[in-house]
């Protein structure tokens, strides 16, 4: 029995949090429809990545487990803690490469679809996101970080303009 101010389900005597239930039972609920159904998967790590996704109309899979404070979804693999979209594109995709960034091209930072993920330069990645957020400034201010790259190499004003005009162009596709 309940006194109003704990988990309604025997044996819990944890406070309150949405429908009568604790935040341990009612994250449950939601992420299994029961909640007492507990769902672990050890060993196949791509079962468990597609246990913690949602499928979106859009073509997104919503991550719907753990997500950091700026909306990216993570897990642990191996003991480690992991950005999902990288442990979903490893998996299903294959390797990454050491120095570029994954850009989610649906702009859903929950997403982890290896189909919506692009291995991109830092640059384009910046890029792309100031051009989809129509942001003057924040192409500017890409474009800025850019040129200072440039400037502390040994490439000629023409070869930085050209490398700038390539990252223009292949963050805009």
């Amino acid at each position: 029995m309940t006194d109003g101010w704990t988990c309604s389900i025997d044996g819990c005597a944890k406070p309150v949090a949405g429908r009568g239930w604790c935040w341990m039972h009612y994250d449950r609920w939601k992420k299994n429809g029961d909640p007492l159904k507990v769902q672990q998967i050890h060993g196949d790590d791509t079962a468990r990545l597609m246990s913690y996704v949602r499928l979106d109309p859009s073509g997104c899979w919503i991550w719907t487990g753990s997500v950091t404070r700026a909306g990216y979804g993570q897990m642990q693999v191996r003991g480690r803690k992991r950005y999902a979209h990288r442990v979903s594109y490893a998996l299903l995709k294959g390797p990454l490469v050491e120095g570029l960034e994954l850009d989610h091209l649906c702009r859903v930072t929950s997403c982890v679809n290896p189909d919506h993920l692009e291995q991109v330069t830092k640059q384009v990645n910046l890029l792309r996101e100031a051009v989809a957020r129509d942001s003057a400034q924040a192409a500017i201010g890409a474009l800025a970080d850019l040129v200072a790259e440039f400037r502390d190499t040994d490439l000629d004003v023409s070869d930085a303009w050209a490398r700038t005009i390539t990252i223009l162009s292949e963050a805009t596709q």
